[in-house]
């Protein structure tokens, strides 16, 4: 699906209204620039756009949550590798909601992370680590000192639990010198925005 408005653009893949769906919300000054949108599933999509003579492949994911099957899990990382394996350009970026706590990285598993993370690993977090180190991505997370107050990007309803589960990963580090994310600057844009969705 994709949504036009006067000021973005919004390409948006999922069949189940408020469950799952993935997508990118892009300035309109940038339509001309799109290369492809390509929705791989409720899950996982990729969009190519070039910038400065550059192409860019972004890939989003929404991945099962740790109550879900293992078939559930694979079945994702199956349609990240579609994904990954769509595109040609050598600058990847990966990102979203993996699911996963990476917790504080081991010297090993470098160069896929850096020496800096949050709260204690889960098994979906070993999972992402071994995706990074197959596809050559940096959890770019891990490559930034913060604050921990600045690194969690998931609560538990009650408030009482912090979690850092949303990462960005790149195939090229050296063009990232600052990370932020602000979750509830982008969640309502797209609620303002788009409140049918």
């Amino acid at each position: 699906m994709i949504i036009e408005d006067d000021e973005y653009i919004f390409y948006y893949i999922g069949q189940t209204k408020g469950l799952h769906g993935v997508g990118f919300l892009v300035r309109r000054k940038y339509k001309d620039n799109i290369i492809t949108f390509t929705g791989i599933s409720e899950r996982v999509c990729i969009l190519e756009i070039k910038l400065e003579n550059l192409c860019f492949a972004f890939i989003q994911a929404y991945a099962p949550t740790e109550n879900s099957s293992q078939d559930e899990l694979e079945s994702f990382y199956e349609d990240l590798v579609k994904a990954h394996d769509s595109t040609s350009t050598e600058y990847i970026f990966s990102m979203g909601d993996f699911n996963a706590q990476i917790g504080t990285p081991e010297k090993h598993e470098r160069p896929a992370t850096g020496e800096y993370g949050f709260g204690i690993r889960s098994t979906r977090g070993g999972r992402l680590i071994q995706y990074a180190q197959e596809y050559n991505l940096k959890i770019l997370n891990t490559m930034f000192k913060l604050k921990p107050k600045n690194r969690w990007t998931w609560i538990s309803p009650n408030r009482n639990i912090k979690n850092e589960i949303d990462y960005i990963m790149t195939t090229k580090r050296h063009i990232v010198s600052k990370y932020e994310s602000n979750r509830k600057c982008i969640l309502q844009t797209l609620t303002t925005l788009y409140p049918n969705l």
